[in-house]
């Protein structure tokens, strides 16, 4: 019988976790706005940009796992959509995850997904709402971030 020997060792493969931090973050209504995810818990290859462009770059092309949710803070309208993706470099996107809101209270829209990403392929989360006004994103209880994992 034969078994599988080699593993994922992440120290030696891209991997990050970014988080909204230090401040809310105020989003339009009706508008796709790029998560500003600008801490960072870890990013072992450098590929985030937490300053500028709030995205992952590839430096090696790759399948990854890419997790991420953003919450919304509790100033919400009952009977909203809350909707977020990851968007890629050449447009492609990933299906929306959808909250659709009955209460208000802190509410969070995320998903994960495997993806293949080729090199200086950028990532980044984007989010909507249909709110009657603008909504500040949650940054303190750690419901907004990105992680992402290569696999292989």
């Amino acid at each position: 019988m034969a078994f599988r020997t080699n593993k994922i060792s992440l120290t030696d493969q891209s991997a990050c976790t970014v988080f909204r931090g230090l401040s809310n973050q105020i989003v339009p209504r009706l508008t796709s706005t790029v998560v500003q995810l600008n801490v960072e818990e870890f990013d072992q290859d450098n590929e985030f940009d937490n300053a500028v462009n709030y995205e992952f770059k590839a430096k090696t092309a790759g399948l990854y796992l890419i997790c991420w949710s953003v919450g919304f803070q509790p100033t919400l309208t009952p009977d909203k959509k809350f909707l977020t993706w990851l968007q890629f470099s050449g447009n492609a996107r990933t299906p929306m995850a959808m909250l659709h809101s009955s209460h208000n209270d802190y509410m969070g829209a995320g998903g994960a997904v495997v993806w293949s990403l080729s090199v200086d392929e950028t990532v980044k989360l984007i989010c909507y709402h249909n709110c009657l006004a603008s909504i500040a994103l949650d940054w303190a209880n750690g419901l907004t971030y990105m992680s992402v994992y290569k696999l292989g």
